[in-house]
């Protein structure tokens, strides 16, 4: 019974890991993607990105 718990809290680190790398992944995506629009639009962007990261980590915490 503990060895079962065991695997499945290293399944959940696991996933919990690919899942921080992926987040970190799309977050530069986003970041690129961002820094290329016309600079009128930076504070809105830069406004809109920070909202999406916020939703995003409020979704991986809970």
């Amino acid at each position: 019974m503990t060895e079962e718990i065991r695997e499945r809290v290293i399944k959940v680190e696991l996933r919990t890991t690919q899942l921080e790398a992926d987040v970190e992944e799309l977050r530069k995506l986003l970041w690129e993607l961002f820094s290329s629009l016309d600079r009128k639009l930076t504070w809105t962007v830069g406004l809109l990105f920070s909202l999406l990261m916020a939703v995003i980590a409020n979704g991986i915490l809970s």
